[in-house]
């Protein structure tokens, strides 16, 4: 079986170039990708990021505009 690597906020806002103040919002208001807490730590799955960006890689600008960054 294969584990999925799950990565930090930090690597996150590298990988797609969103702020931490923006994945923390799209957290809050149930948008970005799916996220689950390891000690009250955020952590990202690949495989979820991949999926987002599969259904909203082009969408992802409107997102952030609407949202107010």
């Amino acid at each position: 079986m294969e584990i999925d690597k799950m990565i930090t906020q930090n690597e996150l806002q590298q990988l797609i170039g969103f702020s931490g103040s923006t994945l923390e919002r799209w957290r809050r208001i149930g948008l970005g990708p799916k996220f689950v807490k390891v000690n009250n730590s955020v952590r990202y799955k690949l495989s979820d990021i991949h999926a987002f960006l599969a259904e909203n890689g082009n969408n992802i600008k409107i997102i952030t505009n609407n949202k107010g960054e």
